[in-house]
């Protein structure tokens, strides 16, 4: 399991109130925290933005060889795949109960969501993957433009989150995944 696969799988797995608490903290502490990490959401919305041009910035300072831009495009593509999983999951949630954190896979299975998710964007031309990646961004920033604060940060405004707020969702697919990537980019770029 790579890393990517076994932090999303532990912190989707703390989010939905499976197994035991990890580095310490009881599964709804954790939830609480991520939702607290900003203090309101002209904060996240700041603090996202940041991240989404630093993460673009890192794309830009990339080495333009093959290799680097096939990982580039893979974190890329990654990225877009959880933004279009979080919007699914909201849309779905209004409407009854959102397969998590798709359908035919439960959190355990994140490391072969992931491979799925990699394989449908193989073929795709880099061009395509910033489009779209720019796109779902625009979309989840809308969403989150069009909540309260209420809606976002307080449990038990939407059903379908149970016991933990909306942003519990957002921001790890939004600000944790964009400082991800420019890590991972980073990296790249210091080979």
């Amino acid at each position: 399991m790579n890393l990517l696969s076994l932090t999303t799988f532990v912190y989707y797995r703390r989010l939905a109130g499976q197994g035991p608490p990890v580095f310490g903290l009881i599964n709804q502490e954790c939830s609480q925290r991520l939702s607290m990490k900003f203090s309101s959401k002209t904060e996240f919305v700041d603090r996202t933005i940041e991240q989404w041009e630093l993460l673009w910035q890192a794309v830009d300072l990339c080495p333009g060889d093959r290799k680097s831009e096939a990982v580039v495009k893979q974190v890329l593509a990654h990225l877009h795949a959880w933004h279009r999983l979080t919007l699914g999951w909201y849309r779905n949630g209004l409407a009854g109960r959102p397969d998590l954190p798709a359908k035919g896979f439960n959190w355990q299975q994140t490391r072969q969501l992931n491979a799925k998710l990699d394989a449908e964007f193989k073929a795709v031309e880099m061009a395509s993957v910033v489009r779209r990646l720019k796109l779902s961004h625009d979309r989840i920033m809308k969403l989150v433009d069009g909540l309260n604060e209420k809606q976002l940060f307080e449990s038990g405004e939407f059903a379908w989150t149970g016991k933990h707020a909306l942003m519990s969702y957002v921001a790890p697919n939004t600000f944790s995944h964009y400082r991800w990537a420019i890590k991972k980019i980073k990296k790249i770029s210091k080979r």
